[in-house]
């Protein structure tokens, strides 16, 4: 479907979810990237951008995304984790 509608931000998200599920975070994180470039909100895509680095135990720039993300008050299911990197 992609390759159909490559421009599509929503089908470069779930490619990145994708693949981040099956362990490629490179590829993960330039379909995340794409999706960004495409126009689809932060709030959509930084949560996972972050995961990647944690994963990858890049934990400054975790935070750093997280932080971003602290800017939107209407995140409630995010607001713990936001919450926990703020105190960092």
């Amino acid at each position: 479907v992609l390759a159909q509608s490559p421009g599509n931000a929503q089908l470069n998200l779930r490619r990145g979810r994708l693949l981040h599920a099956q362990g490629l975070a490179a590829e993960a994180g330039e379909a995340y990237a794409r999706a960004r470039e495409l126009g689809l909100p932060a709030t959509r895509v930084l949560p996972y951008q972050a995961e990647l680095c944690f994963e990858r135990r890049d934990y400054a720039q975790a935070r750093a995304l997280l932080q971003e993300l602290g800017q939107w008050r209407a995140l409630p299911r995010l607001r713990p984790v936001l919450d926990y990197w703020k105190a960092r």
